[in-house]
């Protein structure tokens, strides 16, 4: 069972920056989000990767603390009437490209990449896309054996709304950066054709 974390909006009351705490309750002794911080602090510095402050544990709950960022393409899309120009879709796609292809190169798939899992920065990085949760990362390339991960059948991945670009026939296989893009991009397609109003007829 995958359980969903919460995230809050703190302050270091050091030096006043503000930070995102995840939390999750802590079920049989293994943690996602710790999983999450290490391949986060391998991939540390890569565009579009969200710098990572701190993990542990209070109480029963694992805590994962990073860098604030600002709203998920999902909100800026709906903000924008479900419409963004070709000059953001361009920008959007160069830089999830990058990102992709400093997470493959580390030998990684993210597994969920979806509108709002890919938010914008804040200050002076209101125009850099990040990608976050990666809570359910794998790794699909074996270093040690110099070969890919064993592929697994019948394995079904669905994120509501835009499951049905996200039914994938094989799990951990290394899926190419601009699928994963195109699959993002065809959902803001989809909406922008389904949820928009019919127009008037005018005789």
């Amino acid at each position: 069972m995958h359980i969903l974390g919460v995230v809050y909006h703190a302050q270091n009351i050091i030096n006043d920056d503000d930070l995102a705490i995840k939390l999750k309750p802590l079920v049989n002794n293994s943690s996602s989000l710790e999983h999450e911080y290490c391949i986060l602090k391998q991939l540390e510095g890569g565009a579009g990767i969200p710098h990572v402050e701190w993990f542990g544990r209070e109480a029963t709950f694992d805590a994962l603390v990073l860098d604030l960022l600002g709203p998920s393409l999902h909100d800026l899309f709906l903000v924008q009437n479900r419409k963004f120009t070709l000059h953001t879709i361009l920008n959007i796609g160069d830089q999830l490209l990058l990102s992709l292809e400093h997470i493959h190169s580390h030998n990684y798939i993210h597994g969920n990449i979806k509108p709002q899992n890919t938010l914008v920065g804040r200050g002076d990085l209101q125009q850099t896309v990040f990608i976050v949760d990666f809570g359910i990362a794998k790794e699909y390339w074996n270093t040690a054996a110099q070969a890919h991960m064993p592929f697994h059948h019948g394995v079904t991945v669905t994120v509501a709304p835009y499951h049905f670009l996200s039914h994938l026939p094989l799990y951990y296989v290394m899926t190419a950066p601009n699928r994963a893009i195109t699959r993002l991009f065809l959902s803001f397609t989809y909406l922008c054709i389904t949820v928009r109003p019919p127009r008037a007829i005018v005789s």
